[in-house]
Formats: C-alpha cells, sequence, structure tokens
C-alpha cells in the first residue's frame, strides 16, 4: 500500500493510509463536497471528488486493512487525471531506490 501524497501545492508532505474501518466515514465527509465520479486509480476503483475547479481529491476503495485519498490542488482536472494515469505499484526494490539519502531502510 503506498501513502497518499498532496500534489500541486508546496507542501510533498506523505500523508499515511487511511483505517479501513475509516473509509465509510470519509466517503460520507466527501459526499458534501460534491457528487462522486468513478476513476481508475493503480488497477482499483476509486471516486473523484471536485472541491473546485483546480481542487480534488480521489478515494481509491480498501485495500486489506487501509485505504488512500489522493489530493491535489493548483491543477486542472486534465492535470489531475495524468497525475493518476501516472501512478504504479512500486516494487520494495524501486521504492528503496527512490529515498534519498535521508530515507530509512532497514540497512540504515
Amino acid at each position: 500500500m503506498t501513502a497518499a501524497v498532496r500534489i500541486g501545492t508546496c507542501s510533498r508532505r506523505p500523508a499515511p493510509p487511511r483505517r479501513a474501518g475509516d473509509y465509510d466515514g470519509y466517503v460520507a465527509d466527501r459526499a458534501d463536497v460534491s457528487s462522486s465520479e468513478s476513476v481508475d486509480v493503480v488497477g482499483a476503483a476509486g471516486m473523484l471528488y471536485t472541491y473546485s475547479d483546480h481542487d480534488f481529491t480521489v478515494i481509491r476503495a480498501v485495500e486489506g486493512a487501509a485505504f488512500i485519498e489522493l489530493r491535489g490542488t493548483f491543477l486542472s482536472r486534465a492535470e489531475f487525471d495524468d497525475f493518476l494515469a501516472g501512478l504504479h505499484t512500486a516494487s520494495e526494490d524501486e521504492f528503496t531506490a527512490a529515498l534519498d539519502d535521508a530515507g530509512v531502510t532497514p540497512e540504515r
């Protein structure tokens, strides 16, 4: 399971995956934002909500004990769609190789 990230803003702080038990509450909360649109997120169903023309969030279906939410701000819908289309699952080796020197790994 990957961590959610905020894109398009100055912040790149990852958000942890959310607990599966919280999924229904997150979906209910986002229903106050907009109606949802079904989208694919790395081969799984996701629900996209629109806060504004340049602010979107996707909640991906529960996988195991968690789910992820991906939020993009200061992006057009086309840019956010491109971001979603570019996501992929990384192997442990790919993930570790992408960490900067400050990243924590089993060897460090």
